[in-house]
């Protein structure tokens, strides 16, 4: 019986559809780089960030949601600090902390050096990025009281057999991944909380 590799589109627009994303949008994924705005700029500072990337991921990976048929608790994350930093305008030596407990026992710190043996179409392994999904954040707007950002999370499914905890992926891997934009409010105790999903965009 042969096996048919995935449709990374498809799949990403499954993802979005399950998390309940409206408006999904087809988009290479070398185009979703987000830059900040002048507002981020005059506005952000490092907790800010660790409180909207906490309230972000809490939303759109939840550790019992899946990707691909494996749970998130078990494919673990591999959040890019570095480049979500750069994306608020923000050096990297500054520390954003999970607070989430869940969260925080599943994520690692990671790069986009994890991708660099990943494709679209199957040619590469993907053996850096693994199981795990790699994730960032960016902001798309952001003031004192109302932040409009993007999650992007890219993974790989990997065709060799189902997953087994401890044991490295096998055979030819399909890296795909979407961009969810979450908008969140601020409450009046300080805390950033999840408003609404705006529109999903999907990897060609």
């Amino acid at each position: 019986m042969s096996v048919r590799p995935p449709r990374p589109t498809r799949l990403a627009l499954l993802v979005a559809t399950l998390l309940g994303i409206p408006g999904v949008v087809a988009r290479p994924l070398a185009a979703q780089e987000t830059a900040p705005t002048a507002a981020t700029a005059s506005t952000i500072d490092a907790a800010t960030v660790g409180a909207i990337v906490n309230a972000v991921l809490a939303t759109v990976l939840h550790p019992e949601s899946s990707l691909s048929r494996v749970p998130i608790a078990q494919r673990r994350l591999r959040f890019d600090h570095a480049r979500t930093m750069a994306a608020f305008g923000l050096p990297d030596t500054l520390t954003v902390t999970l607070t989430d407990p869940r969260l925080r026992a599943i994520t690692t710190p990671g790069s986009r050096d994890l991708l660099a043996d990943c494709d679209q179409g199957g040619s590469k392994p993907c053996r850096r990025l693994g199981w795990n999904a790699y994730v960032w954040v960016a902001p798309i707007a952001l003031d004192a009281a109302q932040a409009h950002v993007v999650a992007h999370v890219g993974w790989a499914t990997h065709m060799g057999g189902p997953f087994e905890e401890g044991v490295a992926p096998r055979g030819r891997a399909f890296f795909t991944g979407f961009g969810a934009e979450v908008h969140l409010v601020r409450a009046r105790d300080g805390r950033w909380r999840f408003d609404r999903f705006g529109r999903a965009v999907a990897g060609e």
